[in-house]
């Protein structure tokens, strides 16, 4: 993690919260951030795993390709990867109930954690929600459609400063 000194000066002038879903993955990177955080400036920040935060839920998808599932499921995977916001795996979420997610999520941080620097690891697909939560143009398409995958989500593993468009 390459980035803990652009926090130099905002560690010291708030508060920050450190926030991570609760898959390992997520977790490991919060911790190693704040590890690093820790040791460059001296500054201890408590995690705060949030059960909102988690990545969508894949259901009978999770780890899963077309040639693996049922016929029915196939079909339905390749339209959510063809941005069908309504679309979901038996036993999963669709990107739209995502965003509902996302949306209450950031309800509960701007009531938990007001005026604070809030630093989230979490995952590609509920980024992508808080993206378009937040107003980030570039997921929605010139006819207005909405595009959530691959090469319009977050950077990875890069810091990325999202703030409320009122």
């Amino acid at each position: 993690i390459e980035y803990a000194p652009i926090l130099r000066s905002p560690v010291r002038q708030l508060e920050v919260v450190v926030l991570a879903s609760p898959l390992t993955r997520a977790r490991h990177t919060a911790q190693a951030f704040t590890q690093k955080v820790s040791r460059e400036m001296g500054v201890d920040i408590p995690i705060v795993v949030h059960p909102m935060a988690i990545e969508i839920n894949f259901g009978v998808w999770e780890n899963q390709v077309p040639e693996t599932v049922s016929n029915s499921e196939a079909i339905r995977m390749q339209l959510y990867r063809r941005c069908h916001a309504g679309i979901k795996a038996e036993g999963g979420e669709s990107f739209a109930e995502c965003i509902l997610r996302a949306n209450r999520l950031l309800q509960a941080l701007e009531t938990s954690y007001p005026g604070k620097m809030i630093i989230l690891f979490s995952h590609g697909t509920l980024g992508a929600a808080i993206q378009l939560l937040l107003g980030d143009p570039k997921l929605v398409n010139p006819d207005g459609s909405v595009y959530w995958r691959d090469s319009r989500l977050l950077p990875h593993a890069s810091p990325v400063s999202l703030l409320r468009i009122l």
